[in-house]
This record gives structure tokens, sequence and C-alpha cells, in this order.
């Protein structure tokens, strides 16, 4: 490939290969009979294809070799499912390169990405609230923003096929209510009277989770109930949940409705309801005494987008995202901010810091030489990026490079999501080996264009120097774990 993007005789020509040779996932993760190998193999064909495009033109046998690659990628792992959008890249940027009036194409664009998004989203998912079974994701009678009886927003549920909606709490109030009482409720009603319940689904420390039922009587009117649960020392996670679970007295029941749901810290009298401060439901006193209420959005007022149930079942079916839940972790920033730097630092730290799985690791030290790498090369490479927009030759290859590698490493970290559990996977960098080339390519030559052309091969000279040391202690750390009796 990079024959493609250096004339003979270019520095990079010879240096990017000899980094991708001292970068440790290549001889701990693709020298192994797996598909990760698989993935970083059909990746860099994928990629090569459209380089080769970009660079030479397209004609029919590139073509189909782009197009024959892009359609392999996810049946040898999800991870290189992303290679699909990249025949459309490629042709995006060839009528990119062609249009004269570049401003018109890209409002052009703008609009048709607009379209897609108007036909792929629906606006009515409550905010905060997590369909918490996959099947609640795909069926067509999910939960829903209503206006009840009483004028004011409700989730509803159907009956039939099990489906459960809740919230979970941030790990920051999980472990503030360790070992305390809390009171939950919520108003609750249904077509036909019956016995439901409300649930607590509480996990530990170990990941293990206990389900605590709340039973709850139904009638046909908005009926308050509440339950009072003391929280284990041992909780690492606590999720507010709703299941479409009732037990009939009469008829049979066909849809259910909860309304102002709570969680409170503290122990209240279940002869009283809470009188609320705010149009919210946030704040207010109950037995004479304040409170706040730990669910956000217990109005219902505000509503988030999630995507068509067709377009989930085909992202789960290909790469295993869950987008009925991982939209909301998106957009629940308060709570799954911490875990995707988490998971961030992770991924980058384990592409040259962890090997095996994930046991034997290097030392800090290294791995803030490696942030000064990756720092270093991403801020060379985004000078020269901007500085050659215009002019250069290979700018539209590497762009697209560029954007390819971004969605792979983003995408690799929101795998965390959506963190329902109390022991979410956290993933690795094995994840990101499908754009391995983009990686190393913008490392090294990242380091290689901020410097005056007489002095760039001393930025290469650093570059590949601190590849190679943590090639050395790489192999070092990997010896004395098996050798040395670690």
């Amino acid at each position: 490939m990079m024959r493609e993007l250096a004339p003979p005789g270019h520095p990079l020509r010879w240096a990017v290969p000899v980094a991708l040779l001292l970068t440790p996932p290549i001889a701990d993760v693709l020298t192994a009979v797996n598909n990760d190998a698989g993935a970083a193999c059909i990746g860099s064909l994928c990629l090569w294809a459209a380089v080769r495009i970009l660079q030479r033109g397209l004609n029919v046998w590139r073509g189909v070799a782009l197009v024959t690659s892009a359609l392999l990628a996810p049946f040898i792992k999800n991870t290189a499912a992303v290679m699909l959008l990249l025949p459309l890249l490629v042709f995006a940027v060839l009528w990119w390169r062609r249009s004269r009036r570049r401003w018109l194409t890209a409002g052009m664009a703008a609009l048709v990405v607009a379209g897609m998004a108007a036909l792929v989203l629906e606006w009515d998912a409550p905010a905060f609230w997590y369909p918490l079974t996959l099947p609640t994701a795909l069926a067509s009678d999910r939960s829903r923003v209503v206006v009840a009886d009483t004028n004011q927003a409700a989730l509803t549920l159907a009956t039939g096929e099990d489906h459960v909606i809740g919230q979970p709490l941030s790990t920051a109030t999980v472990y503030a209510l360790r070992g305390r009482t809390i009171t939950v409720g919520g108003w609750l009603w249904a077509d036909q009277p019956g016995i439901g319940r409300l649930e607590l689904v509480i996990g530990d420390e170990t990941g293990a989770s206990r389900l605590v039922a709340l039973p709850s009587t139904l009638a046909t009117t908005p009926t308050f109930t509440q339950h009072r649960v003391t929280i284990p020392t041992t909780a690492a996670s606590i999720s507010y949940a709703w299941p479409n679970v009732i037990t009939p007295t009469t008829g049979l029941a066909s849809r259910l409705w909860l309304q102002q749901p709570l969680l409170v810290t503290g122990s209240f009298s279940s002869a009283t309801s809470p009188r609320w401060a705010d149009a919210a439901y946030q704040q207010g006193t109950w037995d004479g005494q304040p409170f706040r209420n730990l669910l956000h959005n217990a109005g219902l007022e505000q509503t988030w987008p999630r995507p068509q149930p067709w377009l989930t079942e085909r992202v789960v079916m290909y790469s295993r995202f869950n987008l009925a839940t991982m939209l909301p972790a998106l957009l629940d920033t308060q709570r799954t901010q911490p875990l995707l730097r988490m998971a961030g630092e992770q991924v980058l730290f384990s592409y040259f810091g962890a090997f095996a799985w994930g046991h034997i690791r290097l030392a800090s030290a290294w791995q803030w030489l490696w942030l000064a790498l990756g720092l270093g090369a991403a801020g060379g490479a985004i000078r020269w990026m901007w500085e050659h927009r215009r002019s250069h030759t290979n700018f539209g290859s590497l762009a697209l490079l560029a954007a390819l590698g971004a969605a792979v490493w983003s995408l690799a970290v929101l795998r965390i999501l959506p963190a329902l559990e109390a022991r979410p996977f956290v993933p690795s960098a094995r994840y990101v080996l499908p754009v391995l080339f983009p990686t190393t390519l913008f490392l090294v030559g990242g380091w290689w264009t901020p410097w005056p052309r007489r002095w760039r091969w001393l930025g290469l000279a650093v570059s590949l120097s601190m590849f190679g040391a943590l090639e050395i202690a790489a192999v070092y750390q990997v010896w004395a774990y098996y050798h040395g009796g670690q």
C-alpha cells in the first residue's frame, strides 16, 4: 500500500513496514490462528483496494475487488463490518473530486444524511430509559411516551412477549446507596385489574446480579405503589426495572402504564404519597421530609431518538451492536462518560502494553511513552493534512484512511456500552486490528511530516526508536512472565 501513497525512494516506503513489524500486536495476536488475524487481513485488503482506486482511478477489476472484500469483511469478524461503508466512501471521494460546485455537493450530501437519519430513527423514546431485554429492542410494540388519562406523560408496555424497560443508576450513585434503605415506587395501572410488579436489579462486584421483585396491585386507574429495599454493601450496579408482567384477576390485560417512577433515599410511609415540588418530578416532600428522585426524566416528557426495529435487527446480526441500548447509553453522558474514558484508556494502552489475554502488561511508564508517541503523531498528521488539504495528490486517500481509522477506534471504545451490568465488558486493542495499517502510517508519518525537510530523518528516527523500545520491552515482559516465575 505504501507503493500507492509514496514515490520510489521515499523513506516512508520502508519505515511504515518496519514499524508494523515492531508493533507488538503483530507477533502477539496475528501469528496465531484466530479471527483477529482474518479481520486484519480483510481490512488491509479493503483499504488497499480503496487506496488503489483513489490513486489510479476506478476500473471494473478494482471496483470488484473493493466491493467483494468489503462484503466478505463482516463474515470474518464483526470488527471488520465497518468496511461495508468503504465502497460508499470511495465513490463519494471520487464524486467530490469531479464536482465543480463542492459547496453544493456538500449541501446535497448533508441533506442525504439528514434524510437517512429521519428514515432510520424514531424520536419518541423516553430519555434515560433503556430496553433491558433484546426482544424489547426488536419488537414493534416497544415502550413509548404517551399521554395518559391524567394528561401527563407515562410509559406504556404491551403484554405478551417479555418486555422490560428500566433505568440504571450511575456508579457514583450506587456507591452512595451502599448499605442504605431506599424507597422505590410509582403510579401503576392496566386496562384490566391484576398483580404486576416493579423490579430492582442489583449487581455485585463479582459480576453476579439478583432480581428483587416488588409486586403491586394494579387497577384500571393510576394507583400509587411503593416498596422499601436495603441495598447490600457490595452493590456495584442498580437498575430500576419495569416488566410487562401481570397476573390477571379478571380478564386478560393487554397494556400496562407507569407514571412518575421514583427511587429515593430513605424509608417512607406506605400510607401517603409524595408531594412533588416541580413539574419534572425530581424533588418534593414525603412524610414532611424533603427528598430527591434519583431517577432521571421521571416526568417522562423528555425524549431521545432510537433506531427503527429493522435497523436494530440488521446491526445486531452483523456487528452485535444493539443500537436500541447503545444510542441511549451514548446520550446518557453522566453515567457512561467515566466508562468510555476507562474503555478508551484500555484500548489505547493495550495496543502496545497488554499481551496474551491482557494479563501480561508493561509497566505504566511504557504507557506514557506510547501516549507521547500517539499525541505527537496525531498533532503532526493533523497539521500536515490541514496544510495540504487542497494541494496534495494523496489527500483524498489519507483522509479516507484517517476516517476509517477513527471510526474503527471509536467503535472499539463503544463496545463497553450500554454497560448495564455490574462488570461490563471492557474492550481491548484487538478490535482495532482491521485498521492496523492506517494506525501505523499515521504514527510514523505524523512524526515525519512536521519537521523541516532536512531534519525529517530525526523525526523518523524518534518514532522508530519508540517502536523498537516498546518491542524489546514487550518481548522481555512476555519472556519474564513465562520463564521468570511471575
